[in-house]
């Protein structure tokens, strides 16, 4: 088998250096800040070729005027940057406290998911001159208790975060086999807030934890390029929009060492360009999508169970209780529901077909289960 030349791509090769400094202060008994700092040094290394592109212009694949080729090693850009880190904790009597925090971090290194194919995979792309690092400003507020002789555990949390340099793509682009990705993304900035609310079980022969967050984020492209501009420059769900996501476990204790356990999860599904409708002209079949993120996935739902068998299985083979090998069976069933939870939704038209249509991805989409016998003498 041979590979062509030209579909062979170059890595990219980043190197960050960071240091980083803290302290805790207790101002009082129920009153504690803490106080901290990173600061990050990025270099972004060759070899590889950068191009430059038409001022005023935005880039485009045609638009190149000039390159630059950088051997193994030599530095093409350097960023820094400096991210503070604040919280204060308050303790109200013996088992209530408040948290307040800010923190800001950056991001070197950029996921880049190509979802929307029946062979979804992930690229993974250090920052670059047209690629700058992504960064978050988080704030926090929080409220914890324990209650019945610490039984429970309870938190309350609401947040808000400031993201710079997202990345998004450009309709239709092309991701894979592209040496110059900078021509199908583009920097956005994005917004994100919520609450998340838990509590938790620590004793009894039932123990467990049931979590659920409210949580939005959307994203904004601002540029005066209309081509490179999504929805118009308005506010959009960003990929990893999932508003609603719910989580129960539970354990029930059965003897010394043997338990049933079952967790399970519900998320909303993340956001999607759906196909809207569709025109043929002299022949051609023409797709019109929606705005971006406009539509979602089916919801995320899966419930797993576990058994597990212990408490001295060989207890009357062996009669010196000193000698006796400890061993336990666990039984598992992953996907009980057997629910074929959407992977990715992607567009393919069937034969004799006037518009493409939607076809759903599941990766597992059946009861999965799974025996496991530990032993130790």
């Amino acid at each position: 088998n041979s590979i062509r030349q030209d579909e062979i791509t170059p890595g990219n090769r980043g190197d960050e250096l960071s240091f980083y400094a803290g302290n805790e202060i207790d101002l009082s008994s129920s009153f504690t800040l803490s106080i901290g700092g990173r600061l990050t040094l990025y270099h972004q290394k060759g070899s590889a070729t950068i191009y430059e592109y038409m001022e005023n212009e935005p880039i485009t694949l045609g638009s190149a005027v000039d390159s630059t080729v950088y051997s193994s090693g030599d530095n093409i850009v350097s960023y820094r940057g400096f991210e503070p880190r604040l919280s204060a904790s308050y303790t109200i009597g013996t088992n209530q406290s408040v948290k307040v925090s800010y923190n800001r971090s950056k991001q070197y290194i950029h996921q880049l998911s190509n979802s929307t194919t029946p062979t979804p995979a992930d690229l993974w792309q250090v920052s670059t001159p047209y690629i700058p690092p992504q960064q978050s400003d988080s704030y926090t507020l929080g409220y914890y208790r324990q209650f019945s002789d610490n039984d429970f555990e309870s938190s309350v949390e609401i947040y808000y975060r400031d993201l710079q340099n997202l990345v998004d793509y450009r309709d239709f682009a092309r991701l894979f086999m592209n040496p110059r990705l900078e021509t199908a993304i583009m920097p956005a900035k994005g917004r994100s807030h919520g609450i998340e609310t838990s509590i938790q079980k620590n004793s009894g022969k039932w123990t467990g934890q049931l979590s659920y967050s409210y949580s939005r984020t959307f994203a904004r492209t601002e540029n005066e390029y209309p081509e490179t501009t999504i929805n118009s420059g308005n506010w959009y769900p960003a990929d990893f929009d999932q508003p609603h996501s719910l989580f129960l476990s539970a354990v029930r204790q059965l003897g010394d060492k043997s338990a049933f356990s079952f967790n399970f999860t519900w998320r909303s599904g993340r956001p999607i360009t759906s196909l809207a409708s569709g025109y043929v002209d002299t022949g051609t079949t023409v797709p019109l999508f929606s705005e971006r993120n406009q539509s979602r996935i089916p919801d995320y739902i899966r419930l797993d169970v576990s058994f597990t068998i212990a408490d001295n299985i060989w207890k009357n083979r062996t009669p010196d209780p000193d000698k006796r090998r400890e061993d336990s069976v666990n039984i598992t069933l992953y996907n009980v529901l057997g629910r074929a939870n959407a992977f990715s939704v992607f567009y393919q038209r069937p034969d004799l077909a006037v518009l493409p249509g939607a076809f759903k991805l599941s990766v597992l989409g059946a009861v999965i289960p799974s025996i496991t016998y530990n032993f130790r003498y």
